[in-house]
C-alpha cells in the first residue's frame, strides 16, 4: 500500500432497512374504538392498522436488545386501552411508555423523550400494568419464577423496581401473569422439566406471606414452553371457572381447571398457607416421587388434552367464547410448524371431581414460511370471532378475524353450504309455480349432479345425471331454481354431459350424442349443432375477444378439433370453418390465444402451437401444428393455458405435476422457448387467471392431498384452503377479476354439493416476510438489479430493491435444492449459480419477460451431474473465471468437501458441463473459493490455512475441448488462523498486488498482503490479526472499499455485531495499521454472510436480513 499524506475521514455504519422475526404482538385499542396491533422487531416497536395494513409510526425502544413482549394496560373487561400506558420487555431490559407517547405513536408522530430503560434481576418472561388503589403498578415475572412489582408515577413513567419474590426458583420457559383484584396477582409458570407451577402473590407487604402456592401439575411429557390463564368463564348461571392452558414440545395441549379453591380463615382472620413448595425437585421428566401429599390430587384437575403439530408447540391462547349461547370456547395453538390450529373446548360440569372436557381440532393453517410462529396475540370482544395475529421467524405477520365480513365490495357473501340432491330438489318444488315439466322423484339414489359452472358472480349452474339442469341465484342464501328444458334435450343430457363457462352469462354444453348447447341467462337453451362423436370437452379459448366469445370444441377420437364462436351483433353461436388438426390419440385440455397464435395443452403435459395465418392451413381448411414441447419430466396434464397480461408472444401454462410455466413465441409462430419454471407450494394445479388491477397478480387453484387450495402466487400467500376430499371431483370457481381475495367454489363431496363463499381472504398479511430459516448465502448481480438470498429452508429468493428505497420485493422463489445451499454467485444480470449439499449445483436463466405482469421468469437451465458413487459430498463453493474459453463458453471452479477442487467449462448454449481438472488438499474441508484476478484460485480451508492454485493457460481448442486441462499446482499454502475459516474476499489494489482479507472460527480478523511477480511466484508482504475482532465467530465479511492507500472491511459475527474496519499504511509505509471504525449491534441472529448490494450499502443476512449505509464516498 501506498502511503497517503492526508488522513481520511472516518466511515461510520447506518442502519436503514431490517427484516428480523416478529417477537412479540400485542393488541391495543385507542380512544377512537380504533385497534392497533403492536409488534416488536427487533429492537423496535412498530404500530399496525390492522384494517389497512398500514405502519402507523415505529419507535426504536432498546440500543441492544430485541423486544421479548408487549403489554398493554386492560380496562376491566379486558380490552387493552390507552389508560395506563404499555409495558415492554426485552430480556432484562423494561420500559413503560406512559399514555402520552402512546397517544403520539398512533398519531403517526415520535415521543419527544423515551421513558427511562430499567434492568430487571432476570430475564423476563411476562409483565401486566393493573390499577390498584387508584394507582397505575405492574409486574414482571423472571426465568426463575420470581416476581418484580413496578412503581409508576402519575404519568404513567416507570419509576422504580421493587424486591424480587418467589415461593421456589426452578427454572421456566414459560410464565403468565394475571391481575385478579384486590391486591393479587395470579402466576402460572412452565418449567424446564415439564412442571407447571400457579401460586398467589399477595401485593399488600404487611402479610406473614406474601405468596401462595394453589397447584403444581404434571403430566406433560417436555419442557412447558407456553401457559396462558384464562379470564372467569360463566359456563352456567352464577357459576364460573377460571382455566389454564398449557402446551409443550410433547406436542400436546393441556387444560387445567385453576378455579379459585376455598382458603381456611384462623381465628384471627389471616389466610393459612395449606401448601408450600421447596426447590426443584427433580432434573428430569415423568413421574415425581417428591410431590408433597398436598400436591398429588394436583393433576387431576386437568380438563383436557389433546396432540395437535407436526413439531413444538410454542403458545397457546384462549379464544372467543358467549357465555348465551353455552357452547365450546376457542382455543389456539401456535406451532415451530408454523401452524395455528384452531379447537373448540366443550365442558362437562356434571361430575364431582370438577369439570372435565375435550378438545376437538377444527382447523389448520399455515400462516408462515420456515420454521416458528415465535408471538402471537388474541384479542376477544364479545359478540365477534376473534381477533387474532402471529408473528413468524420469516418477519411475516399474519391476522385473521374479528373484522365484520358482511360483504365484499364486489357483493360476495361469507356462507357454507353442503346440500344433497334432495335439498335442492325439495328447494325447487317448494319456490316454483307449476312445473312444466316432469317433477323429479325424491330419495332416488341414483340422481346426483354431474357439473358445475358459473354462470356470472351472481349465478351457477349445475347439471344432472337425470339430464335436468339447476340454477342457483346468489343474492345472500342460494336460491335454487330448474331451467325449463325440451324432452329431448332432457334425454340428451341424460347421464353424461360436458358444461363450461365461456364468457360472461354463456355456459356451452354437450352430449354423448356430439350435440352443442349454448345457455344464456334469461333465455331458453340454444341448440348449436351436431359434431360427429361425443363431446369430450369444452375448452374456452382464453385471450380471444370477451364479447365475440370463442371456444375449442373436442370430439372423442376425432383428429380435428372444433372452433365454436360467438357473434355479439346476431347474439347466436355457430361453428366456423376453420379446425384445428390435432396428432392421433392428442386430448386437449386447455386453450387460449396469444397474439395470432393458439395453443393446445394435452394430457400427457404436450403444449402444441397453431398460427391463424393462412399458409397454416391444409386445403380442407384445418389448421396444422406449428411446433409442440412437452417437459420430458412430466406426462401430467395440461390445466390451463393464459396469455400473460399485456403480452402478445409470452403465455403461462399450469400442469397437474404442480409446476406452473412460461413461454415466449418465436417470430411467425414457428415455435416457442420455455422461460420460466416453478413448483408452487400448493400440489396439483387445476387453472390460473391474472387479475385485472393496476399491477396484476397472478391467482392459482388447485388440490393439496384433500384441500383445496386458492393462492395468489404474486404475493406467496393461501386465499383460501377448503377441506374438499382431494381432486379428481367435478367443481367450478369464480372471483372477482379485481379482487382476488373474494371466492366462490362449488364442488361435489360424498354425493353432495358443498357450496362455499367467503367476502375476503380468511388469512391477511400486515406486514411481509421472507425466508423463515437462517440465511446462509447473498449474492447481487453485476449491475445491482437483483439480490439472491438461500436459506436452511433450501429456498432461494430473487428480490428487486423498493422504489421507494426502502425494503425489497420478492420476484420468484425457487424451491429445487433437497439440503442446505452453500453458495450463490451472479453472472451479469440474468445468470445465478447455487450450489449445496447432496451435490447438488444448478445454473439459473433470470429474464424478464414484455409483459404488464412485474415479474421475472426463472427457468433451471443446467444441473451439473459428476457426481460421486454415493453422492454424499457437499460443494462448499463456487466461482466464474475470467479466463477466455472460446465464444458461449465459460470456466468455474467448485470445491467439494472432500477437500478436492474441480475446474469445468460450461456450455452457455449447450447446458452442459464439461471436466477440466482437479487437485485435492489434505482431509480438511474447502470453506471459501475465489478465482484470483490473474487467473489463479485462492482456497481457504476448515485447518485455517488458505492455498492458491494454478496452472498453465491453455489456449482452447473446440474441435477437441474448452476445458484446460492443465493439471492444478498449488503455489502457496500459508496458515493464517488457529481454526476454521469462515469468510473470505480478496481485492487487487494495483497490478501484481493482492490483499485477501478472512474471518475464522477463532473470532479473528486477518488481513494478508501478496505480491506475484511475472513468474507467478508469490510473496507474503505481511499478515495483520486482530486477534479478537469479534466476540465469536466471524461468519461473514467484505471488502468495501479498496484504493492504493486503504481498504475498508465489514464484518459480521455470531455475537451480533457488524463491524468496519480500516487498513492503511503503516508509519514509514511500512506494514500495515488496522483500525475500527464503528461497531454497531446487529439484530440479525446467526448470521450466514454480508454482500454489498449498490455502492455504499451492504446487506447482513442471516435469522432475517438488515442492509447497513457506509457510504464511504459521502465525503469525497
Amino acid at each position: 500500500m501506498a502511503q497517503t499524506s492526508t488522513p481520511h475521514p472516518r466511515t461510520q455504519l447506518q442502519q436503514t432497512f431490517v427484516l428480523s422475526p416478529i417477537t412479540a404482538l400485542e393488541f391495543y385499542h385507542a380512544e377512537s374504538n380504533s385497534s392497533y396491533l403492536l409488534a416488536g422487531e427487533d429492537t423496535w416497536l412498530r404500530i399496525y392498522d390492522p384494517a389497512t395494513s398500514r405502519l402507523v409510526s415505529q419507535l426504536g425502544v432498546f440500543n441492544s436488545r430485541p423486544i421479548h413482549g408487549i403489554h398493554a394496560w386492560k380496562s376491566e373487561d379486558g380490552t387493552p386501552t390507552i389508560e395506563g400506558g404499555i409495558l415492554i420487555w426485552g430480556g432484562q431490559s423494561v420500559i413503560v411508555l406512559p399514555p402520552s407517547s402512546v397517544a403520539s405513536l398512533i398519531q403517526g408522530t415520535t415521543p419527544s423523550e423515551l421513558p427511562t430503560e430499567f434492568q430487571a434481576p432476570d430475564w423476563i418472561y411476562d409483565g401486566i400494568l393493573f390499577s390498584s388503589n387508584g394507582e397505575t403498578q405492574g409486574a414482571l415475572v423472571t426465568t426463575h419464577n420470581e416476581i418484580v412489582t413496578l412503581k409508576l408515577s402519575s404519568e404513567g413513567n416507570l419509576l422504580e423496581l421493587g424486591p424480587v419474590v418467589s415461593p421456589s426458583r426452578p427454572i421456566l420457559y414459560s410464565a403468565n401473569l394475571t391481575f385478579l383484584g384486590d391486591n393479587t396477582i395470579l402466576i402460572a409458570g412452565g418449567t424446564v422439566f415439564g412442571e407447571i407451577i400457579v401460586w398467589k402473590f399477595y401485593l399488600d407487604s404487611s402479610r406473614p406471606s406474601q405468596w401462595e402456592v394453589l397447584y403444581v401439575f404434571s403430566g406433560h411429557e417436555g419442557s412447558i414452553f407456553g401457559v396462558t390463564i384464562s379470564p372467569e368463564i360463566e359456563v352456567a348461571p352464577g357459576s364460573k371457572v377460571r382455566l389454564l392452558a398449557s402446551c409443550s414440545d410433547d406436542r400436546t395441549i393441556r387444560i387445567w381447571d385453576i378455579t379459585d379453591r376455598q382458603i381456611s380463615i384462623t381465628q384471627d382472620g389471616m389466610e393459612i398457607d395449606s401448601k408450600t413448595l421447596g426447590e426443584a425437585r427433580e432434573t428430569g421428566f415423568g413421574g415425581n416421587s417428591e410431590v408433597k401429599e398436598e400436591n398429588r390430587n394436583d393433576s387431576t384437575r386437568c380438563v383436557a388434552v389433546a396432540m395437535g403439530h407436526l413439531s413444538r408447540i410454542w403458545h397457546v391462547k384462549f379464544g372467543e367464547y358467549t357465555p348465551a349461547s353455552r357452547g365450546p370456547i376457542n382455543v389456539y395453538s401456535f406451532g415451530e410448524d408454523t401452524t395455528r390450529q384452531k379447537w373448540e373446548l366443550s365442558l362437562d360440569l356434571t361430575g364431582s371431581e370438577g369439570p372435565k372436557g375435550a378438545l376437538k381440532h377444527c382447523t389448520t393453517d399455515s400462516c408462515h414460511n420456515g420454521k416458528n410462529i415465535w408471538s402471537a396475540a388474541v384479542a376477544n370482544k364479545e359478540g365477534q370471532a376473534s381477533l387474532i395475529a402471529t408473528g413468524g421467524a420469516d418477519g411475516k405477520i399474519v391476522i385473521s378475524g374479528g373484522m365484520s365480513r358482511s360483504g365484499s365490495e364486489v357483493g360476495f357473501e361469507d356462507f357454507d353450504l353442503s346440500l344433497s340432491f334432495d335439498d335442492v330438489l325439495q328447494h325447487i318444488q317448494k319456490n316454483s309455480g307449476a312445473p312444466s315439466m316432469d317433477p323429479l322423484p325424491m330419495g332416488d339414489s341414483k340422481q346426483a349432479f354431474q357439473k358445475y359452472a358459473f354462470m356470472s358472480d351472481t349465478s351457477v349452474v349445475a347439471t344432472t345425471s337425470p339430464g335436468r339442469i339447476f340454477v342457483a341465484d346468489i343474492q345472500g342464501a342460494p336460491t335454487w331454481r330448474e331451467v325449463q328444458l325440451p324432452a329431448e334435450v332432457v334425454a340428451d343430457l341424460k347421464s353424461y354431459n360436458v358444461m363450461k363457462t365461456v364468457a360472461l352469462d354463456k355456459v356451452v354444453l354437450g352430449s354423448a350424442a356430439g350435440n352443442v348447447y349454448v345457455l344464456q341467462s334469461g333465455k331458453p337453451i340454444q341448440f348449436v349443432e351436431k359434431l360427429p362423436g361425443k363431446i369430450q370437452d369444452i375448452l374456452p379459448l382464453v385471450g380471444a375477444d370477451l364479447e365475440n366469445w370463442q371456444a375449442v370444441v373436442t370430439v372423442l377420437g376425432a383428429d380435428n378439433a372444433y372452433i365454436l364462436n360467438f357473434n355479439t351483433s346476431t347474439n347466436e353461436a355457430s361453428f366456423g370453418d376453420v379446425t384445428l388438426s390435432l396428432k392421433e390419440h392428442y386430448i386437449p385440455t386447455a386453450a387460449a390465444q396469444v397474439g395470432s397464435a393458439i395453443l393446445l395443452g394435452s394430457r400427457v403435459g404436450v403444449v402444441t402451437i397453431y398460427s391463424l395465418s393462412r399458409d397454416s392451413q391444409d386445403p380442407a381448411g384445418s389448421l396444422l401444428p406449428r411446433n409442440w414441447s412437452r417437459d420430458p419430466k412430466t406426462k401430467d396434464a395440461i390445466t390451463a393455458v393464459v396469455p400473460l397480461p399485456g403480452s402478445s408472444r409470452n403465455f403461462l401454462t399450469t400442469c397437474r405435476d404442480g409446476k406452473y410455466r412460461m413461454y415466449s413465441i418465436w417470430h411467425e409462430n414457428r415455435g416457442f422457448d420455455l422461460r420460466h419454471e416453478i413448483s408452487p407450494p400448493m400440489g396439483m394445479i387445476e387453472g390460473a387467471w391474472f387479475t385485472t388491477t393496476e399491477s396484476p397478480e397472478l391467482i392459482l387453484h388447485g388440490f393439496k392431498g384433500k384441500q383445496f387450495i386458492y393462492y395468489n402466487a404474486t404475493t406467496s400467500a393461501v386465499l383460501a384452503s377448503l377441506e374438499c376430499g382431494g381432486a379428481h371431483r367435478s367443481f367450478a370457481i369464480t372471483s372477482p377479476l379485481t379482487d382476488p381475495n373474494a371466492l366462490r367454489l362449488i364442488f361435489t363431496k360424498s354425493s353432495h354439493l358443498r357450496f362455499y363463499s367467503q367476502s375476503s381472504t380468511f388469512l391477511r398479511t400486515i406486514k411481509e416476510g421472507g425466508h423463515g430459516r437462517e440465511i446462509r448465502a447473498v449474492a447481487c448481480s453485476s449491475s445491482f438489479k437483483y439480490i439472491a438470498t438461500a436459506a436452511e429452508d433450501t429456498v432461494i429468493r430473487i428480490w428487486s430493491k423498493s422504489p421507494t428505497g426502502q425494503g425489497f420485493k420478492c420476484l420468484a422463489t425457487l424451491e429445487k435444492h433437497s439440503s442446505g445451499i452453500q453458495s450463490l454467485q451472479w453472472k451479469g444480470d440474468n445468470t445465478l449459480v447455487s450450489c449445496g449439499g447432496s451435490e447438488e449445483l444448478f445454473i439459473w436463466s433470470i429474464t424478464r419477460l414484455e409483459s404488464d405482469y412485474e415479474t421475472i421468469a426463472v427457468k433451471c437451465e443446467a444441473v451439473w451431474n459428476f457426481h460421486s458413487k454415493d453422492k454424499d459430498l457437499r460443494i462448499m463453493a463456487f466461482e466464474f473465471s475470467n479466463n477466455y474459453l472460446g465464444e458461449y463458453h465459460d470456466e468455474f471452479v467448485i470445491a467439494l468437501s472432500n477437500s478436492t477442487i474441480q475446474t469445468y467449462a460450461y456450455g452457455e448454449r449447450t447446458h452442459e458441463f464439461e471436466f477440466g481438472s482437479e487437485a485435492r488438499y489434505t482431509g480438511a474441508c474447502p470453506t471459501q473459493l475465489r478465482y484470483m484476478p490473474n487467473g489463479d484460485i485462492l482456497v481457504a480451508y476448515t485447518d485455517g490455512h488458505i492455498a492458491i492454485w494454478t496452472r498453465p493457460f491453455l489456449e482452447p481448442d473446440p474441435e477437441v475441448t474448452y476445458a484446460n486441462k492443465a493439471p492444478l499446482e498449488m503455489v502457496l499454502l500459508l496458515k493464517v488462523h488457529q481454526s476454521s475459516i469462515k469468510s473470505l474476499d480478496v481485492v487487487d489494489p494495483e497490478d501484481c498486488h493482492y490483499v485477501i482479507a478472512t474471518g475464522g472460527d477463532d473470532n479473528a480478523l486477518i488481513i494478508t498482503d501478496l505480491r506475484v511477480d511475472d513468474d507467478g511466484k508469490y510473496t507474503v508482504c505481511g499478515r495483520y490479526r486482530v486477534s479478537s475482532a469479534h466476540g465469536a465467530a466471524v461468519t461473514g465479511l467484505k471488502i468495501v472499499r479498496d484504493d492504493t492507500d486503504m481498504i475498508e472491511v465489514v464484518t459480521v459475527s455470531n455475537d451480533q455485531r457488524i463491524k468496519l474496519w480500516r487498513a492503511v499504511p503503516g508509519e514509514d509505509g511500512q506494514g500495515m495499521k488496522i483500525s475500527l471504525q464503528d461497531n454497531r449491534y446487529s439484530g440479525i441472529a446467526d448470521v450466514g454472510d454480508v454482500e454489498v448490494i449498490e455502492s455504499g450499502k451492504v446487506l447482513v443476512g442471516g435469522v432475517g436480513m438488515e442492509v447497513w449505509d457506509f457510504n464511504p464516498f459521502k465525503w469525497l
